[in-house]
């Protein structure tokens, strides 16, 4: 013990990685899961073009200004008489609602772009949680498959022990030998069902699987008697579809200015001069070209982004009321897997407490290989609902959550 105390002593100051390793929390999934996915980075590029916008619908000039410089002379060749020189500068300029118009459609899309990187985050968040607790419940069952085998084998050498003193038929023992070949299918096929849940944890949070191997374990809780939750001001996806309605609304008051023809401002510089009394001539012109709207009047634009709108009004109100939906049916999800997990617990407690009170008898001889192979099974069943059930529970509380918009995001 002496030599151990130095090393002891230095315990405190080991970093993290070389003292144990804590399994891996929900939020250090989720949170692994946002810094990497390659859809959150796909709706981010999105901001990226509205800057591009936004700096566009902040230019003074609806248009590009032009520049015309003209020279005008009555003769061809060198011995010209007349000559005319025209400098001149023109740009259209925004009627009323124009520019505002254009400003508010900018920032409604930059609204957009931005509710949809946390649509996506919060479906993604979803989707991790979901998956984390799957993972979980895979695992659980792939150790209740272990502990079933091993303790099949523990029960059948015991039979065999029995068998060669001439305390038990080898019939039974060669039924148990049997039951301990089912429990190794079904470890198999545990194995496997783990794996392919596991593949699915990875893909999402991009975490190799060792660092996965080690989940923490739910902690069962039951749903507040009063659940309630305002759909449309905490659902990533509503405020998402209820900002394109915005940007929707904006755009036909920009489409409707538009049937406004920009007038065309212009300031010219002419000089004249002739070969004759070698004088000039210099004047200044300020004009206004204005278009008559008699044939385009933007009424083609007008017509599509009112029909836009109204394709956007109709998903809007579609997507509200199935989410009020997804929650209703989130909190009966979650008070019926809570009363689920309530029972499957009572109901291990009663049947490993029988379990080894057959094991018990069966060891004696008082018990059939048949009626211990039975409530092994019913044992088995049992300790595989209770952890199903607390991985339903922390999967209901987290689409409850996710349906009422409250799930936990981490931050960047």
């Amino acid at each position: 013990m002496s030599r151990l105390r130095p090393l002891l002593m230095l315990l405190p100051f080991l970093p993290a990685s070389v003292a144990l390793a804590a399994p891996l929390g929900e939020a250090e999934a989720l949170r692994a899961a946002i810094d990497t996915h390659a859809s959150i980075e796909s709706a981010r590029s999105a901001l990226t073009a509205v800057q591009g916008i936004q700096a566009e619908a902040d230019f003074l000039l609806p248009g590009n200004p032009a520049l015309r410089i003209e020279r005008t002379t009555d003769r061809w060749h060198h011995n010209n008489g007349e000559r005319e020189w025209v400098a001149e500068i023109s740009a259209p300029v925004w009627m009323p609602g124009q520019m505002s118009g254009r400003q508010a459609v900018a920032a409604a899309k930059r609204t957009e772009a931005e509710a949809d990187v946390a649509a996506v985050k919060w479906a993604l968040a979803g989707a991790v949680r979901e998956a984390y607790w799957k993972a979980w419940e895979a695992k659980e069952l792939l150790k209740a498959a272990e502990e079933r085998l091993d303790r099949t084998k523990s029960v059948l050498a015991a039979a065999e022990k029995q068998v060669k003193a001439k305390e038990m038929r080898e019939l039974d023992a060669r039924t148990v030998a049997g039951e301990v070949l089912a429990d190794r299918q079904t470890l198999a096929r545990r194995r496997g069902e783990y794996d392919a849940a596991l593949a699915v944890l990875v893909e999402l949070t991009g975490l190799s699987k060792t660092s996965l191997d080690d989940l923490a374990a739910p902690n069962p809780s039951a749903p507040p008697p009063q659940l309630a939750a305002d759909l449309e001001a905490s659902r990533p996806d509503l405020k998402a579809l209820r900002s394109r309605l915005e940007g929707g609304r904006a755009n036909v008051d920009l489409q409707e200015a538009r049937a406004l023809p920009n007038p065309e401002l212009s300031l010219a510089v002419k000089r004249t001069s002739t070969d004759y009394d070698r004088t000039y001539d210099d004047s200044v012109i300020f004009g206004i070209k204005m278009p008559i709207p008699v044939v385009e009047r933007n009424q083609r634009e007008v017509m599509a982004a009112a029909a836009d709108l109204g394709r956007s009004r109709a998903e809007y109100q579609l997507a509200v009321n199935k989410a009020r939906r997804e929650l209703t049916q989130a909190e009966s999800g979650w008070r019926a897997a809570w009363q689920q997990w309530q029972d499957a617990a009572e109901a291990l407690s009663l049947t490993s407490e029988t379990l080894a009170l057959i094991e018990k008898g069966f060891t004696v001889g008082e018990v059939s290989s048949v009626d211990l192979i039975q409530e092994k099974r019913r044992w088995g069943e049992a300790v595989e609902a209770s952890r199903s059930a607390a991985a339903a529970v922390a999967i209901a509380r987290a689409a409850w959550e996710q349906a009422s918009g409250t799930a936990p995001i981490p931050v960047q």
